[in-house]
């Protein structure tokens, strides 16, 4: 209880260590305090000011991009560690706030919806599920490693045929070329690769000459005028 009850000071004096080395562009030192406060928080389970204290700490004037990192990254890895539900949400809702519009944190923005997108689709909440997924596009992520952003795709499309949404399906089946589904090392097992390569291939091949058959020029239609017979050359 007495140690409960000094976490305030120690995390008020950590907070203003914070502040003189954000104010000096102390980085490294800013990386260490940003790590110690929410570490301290979690492991007393004061979940209630970590949630607080990510979104006031990642907005600071002149934070470091480099701290902010720091800090989300070590949350990301509390995600999984808790028991309550709702704790859980609340901090994969929170981390996913703190990532949105900033580039250098877009692939934990994408894993945070992601882990969004399946609870949704758990809880039968299709729709939902289908409008976070919207919001990401894993395709302009240059930081992301290539497998993991061919498997949010296939994600993606997962979510529009339960939808049954066929257009969106095709728009995004578009992303992925399906050659770059037959790389041994794009997937963590080969029989994923095997079975998502073929499925995938065949879906886009049939689609696309459908599209193309639909798409062919007029001339292919029978005409209505008579043709007129070209006389023969003397």
């Amino acid at each position: 209880m007495e140690i409960e009850s000094t976490v305030p000071a120690i995390i008020e004096e950590l907070l203003t260590q914070e502040k003189t080395a954000r104010l000096n562009s102390e980085a490294h030192k800013s990386v260490e305090l940003l790590v110690q406060i929410t570490e301290l928080l979690y492991r007393h389970r004061l979940y209630d000011e970590l949630f607080a204290q990510l979104l006031s700490l990642s907005k600071k004037r002149g934070q470091s991009k480099k701290a902010i990192t720091s800090m989300v990254q070590q949350c990301m890895g509390y995600i999984e560690t808790l028991s309550n539900l709702d704790f859980k949400l609340r901090l994969i809702e929170t981390l996913k706030e703190v990532c949105d519009k900033k580039i250098y944190l877009e692939v934990e923005y994408a894993r945070c919806c992601l882990m969004m997108v399946k609870w949704n689709e758990n809880q039968a909440n299709i729709e939902k599920a289908a409008n976070i997924m919207q919001e990401v596009q894993v395709e302009t992520y240059g930081s992301m490693d290539k497998r993991e952003k061919l498997e949010f795709i296939l994600y993606q499309m997962k979510i529009m045929i339960k939808l049954k949404d066929v257009v969106r399906l095709f728009i995004v089946s578009k992303k992925i070329q399906p050659k770059s589904l037959e790389v041994p090392r794009v997937f963590r097992t080969p029989p994923l690769t095997t079975s998502a390569s073929s499925s995938t291939h065949t879906w886009c091949s049939t689609t696309r000459r459908s599209t193309a058959t639909s798409r062919s020029p007029a001339t292919s239609r029978p005409s209505s005028t008579p043709c007129t017979p070209t006389p023969p050359s003397t």
